[in-house]
């Protein structure tokens, strides 16, 4: 947020008055407000680049969510709810989770914490040919990052798109409306990746 965005937000907090953009009566407003992060903010004051009297003004009741690797008891609750959640929105029956899977999931470090979780599991359950969840091997955190792995890298989420793409069309019966809305794209970008990945001459 810029320090002069800043300054209007802090101006909000503290008067609780505000005016819309080009009007010109000001509102007044009881919004209570709840702010996240995953920057260091006090870095931020320190650099110029965030506001020491805005950070204190919302940092009233501060609450410290510790990363996904840090909370290996809640891993089993959210592995159970996105598998039921997502299995019914692509419309697949995926309903076990083996002691295999679960330990691999809990053994991985989750460097991208619930949203990597979310997407790994919903790309299992799209390639998944029955009712049991299985996982890749998730060691993607354990490499070292350089151009040469990053390159690898790439190509291999290349890989598992396509993968995923051919899974759901075989799935669907080559509906590709319905396909399309299982991997919660648009008609018109599944056709390109198609093209792309030479399914369509």
């Amino acid at each position: 947020m810029p320090l002069s965005a800043q300054a209007k937000f802090l101006r909000i907090l503290q008067e609780r008055t505000f005016e819309r953009v080009g009007g010109t009566t000001t509102l007044n407003t009881s919004a209570r407000i709840i702010a996240a992060t995953n920057q260091d903010l006090m870095a931020g004051i320190r650099e110029k680049r965030f506001r020491e009297d805005l950070y204190y003004r919302l940092n009233v009741f501060p609450i410290t969510l510790p990363p996904l690797k840090k909370r290996l008891e809640a891993i089993q609750v959210l592995t159970n709810y996105l598998v039921r959640s997502i299995s019914t929105r692509v419309g697949k029956k995926v309903s076990e989770i083996s002691d295999d899977t679960l330990k691999q999931i809990k053994s991985y470090e989750w460097p991208g914490n619930v949203r990597e979780l979310h997407n790994v599991i919903e790309r299992a359950i799209i390639l998944s040919r029955d009712s049991r969840l299985t996982l890749p091997p998730l060691t993607a955190s354990l490499v070292e990052v350089t151009p040469e792995s990053t390159t690898k890298r790439l190509r291999s989420i290349r890989d598992l798109e396509k993968e995923a793409i051919e899974a759901t069309i075989r799935e669907t019966d080559g509906h590709r409306r319905k396909a399309a809305k299982i991997l919660g794209i648009s008609i018109r970008t599944l056709q390109y990746k198609l093209k792309e990945y030479g399914f369509l001459k």
